[in-house]
């Protein structure tokens, strides 16, 4: 209000003069001083009105959270965070997986069967003309569907996942869709694939941590379409809390009825099949420290939560720079090989004609799902 009020005492009387001369400098200084005078003061009010709220809200804030309640911005209450989870009528249609949007699933029913077999875009049941959330929603809700976890000794379903992972990773990659949509799949056979596990792992995260981490933001963003306001997105994340609480208390309760040996056991058979997965080593100590640093939270006094709650929101920070990081190398290391691919194709082309690979179909995608696992 200061500065507003200061800059307007400045700047009135110079326009006025400029527009009407030396009457219009004399109107702009007394609406100049008007402002100098009344912007602080409202801010002032303003500011000293936020505060006192802040310090009359904050024992209700403490007292409330400390029960596990969460603050719901749409009735302005605290309230049980199972509340919060439950849909509403804003929601029916998202999370009926998007039907009445022209979702990617109904594009291409009336063209599949005009396209030849093994066509990527058949193959994901989406039309040439989808978009590339239409095209990531149908892999992931397909991939999931046909995964070899959940087809264990079936190699039919094998095939159809790696085949999967193959369209998603040209039709996601803008210059390999192009390239495929001009010659077809003989144009792309020499792109650089990513293990079809592997690459499903690095964009939605392993099925196998699912009952410790729930879903994925970026999963749920898939299976959705996309399409997503704020208001779904949090209570999205609510359900996944409400999820994980549910599962948590299932791991528990076998050491809360005094079976102590037995639950150690359990632990520790289940933390070698976790280690052995994709990143498993890395990923299973930092989502251990998240439950002991929200524990920390949730079951210290008001000293120690509030010491626990900063300390987790610098490992959030810490995590979402090595994220950032990590990123930034592995664009600089995509860049390099996709100059080096230029430069081969060039040579090739003066040699025989012959053209050479776009580099991997890497994904910016993967970042998120990092740094939220993190």
């Amino acid at each position: 209000g200061v500065c507003a009020g200061v800059l307007g005492l400045i700047v009135a009387p110079i326009v006025g003069g400029c527009k009407e001369g030396a009457k219009g400098a004399l109107c702009g200084l007394c609406a100049g001083l008007v402002g100098a005078v009344v912007l602080p003061v409202t801010g002032a009010v303003i500011g000293s009105t936020q505060i006192i709220r802040g310090i009359i809200n904050t024992p209700e804030a403490i007292i409330e959270s400390g029960k596990g309640k969460i603050w719901n911005h749409d009735k302005r209450e605290w309230t049980e965070w199972h509340v919060l989870a439950l849909p509403d009528e804003e929601d029916t249609d998202t999370y009926n997986g998007g039907a009445g949007r022209g979702g990617a699933s109904g594009t291409s029913s009336g063209s599949r069967g005009e396209r030849e077999e093994g066509d990527f875009y058949a193959l994901l049941d989406v039309a040439p003309t989808a978009t590339d959330d239409e095209i990531r929603k149908q892999y992931y809700l397909l991939a999931r569907k046909w995964h070899p976890d959940k087809c264990p000794g079936d190699p039919e379903a094998k095939l159809r996942f790696q085949k999967l992972g193959e369209a998603y990773q040209v039709l996601s990659n803008p210059a390999l869709r192009a390239r495929y949509d001009a010659g077809g799949t003989d144009s792309v056979t020499d792109a650089n694939f990513v293990d079809p596990s592997l690459f499903f792992a690095m964009l939605f995260g392993n099925e196998k941590f699912e009952f410790l981490v729930g879903e994925l933001m970026i999963s749920g963003l898939a299976r959705m379409g996309g399409n997503l306001s704020q208001k779904q997105m949090a209570r999205q994340q609510a359900q996944r809390e409400a999820k994980l609480a549910v599962n948590l208390t299932a791991l528990l309760r076998r050491y809360v009825e005094g079976d102590e040996e037995g639950f150690r056991v359990a632990m520790r058979d289940q933390a070698a099949e976790l280690i052995s997965q994709s990143y498993g080593e890395q990923l299973l100590p930092c989502i251990g420290e998240a439950y002991r640093m929200q524990a920390e939270i949730h079951l210290g006094n008001i000293f120690m939560s509030t010491v626990s709650r900063v300390a987790y929101q610098v490992n959030i920070l810490k995590s979402q720079l090595n994220g950032a990081t990590a990123a930034f190398k592995v664009f600089r290391a995509q860049q390099d090989i996709e100059a080096a691919a230029k430069r081969n194709k060039s040579a090739a082309e003066e040699s025989s004609g012959g053209g050479a690979g776009d580099g991997p179909a890497a994904s910016s995608e993967q970042r998120a799902a990092a740094e939220e696992v993190a």
